[in-house]
């Protein structure tokens, strides 16, 4: 039985965690390189996560999220909410929440564009 690798051996951790990767894939049927694993397998979920925001046509997005969704940053995003009597407006959940219907900044963002 092959023992798992000391942390200290990046290349073999490397090596070890994408192929670890490359048969979770295969067992779901998805055909992935060896190239493709290893890019996956050096790639921190956190880094995966934060690089596109995904968002349910049928819901609320949280302001990072809603931005992006219009293509701009966050702190122009704000100015918009704040400057604009036509922009969506926002949703408190609690007192450090806030979010904004998915479908009314789409809906805002085609009227934008009409203009």
């Amino acid at each position: 039985m092959k023992s798992k690798p000391e942390k200290g051996n990046a290349p073999e951790v490397a090596a070890t965690e994408a192929s670890s990767v490359k048969n979770q894939a295969t067992k779901q049927g998805i055909d992935m390189t060896d190239s493709k694993a290893r890019a996956v397998a050096s790639t921190s979920v956190s880094e995966q996560a934060s690089r596109a925001p995904v968002v349910n046509m049928f819901q609320s997005a949280r302001p990072k999220a809603a931005a992006s969704l219009l293509g701009v940053g966050v702190s122009t995003f704000w100015r918009w909410a704040k400057e604009r009597e036509d922009f969506p407006k926002a949703r408190k959940l609690s007192s450090s929440c806030t979010v904004f219907d998915v479908q009314e900044l789409m809906a805002w963002r085609d009227a934008q564009a009409k203009q």
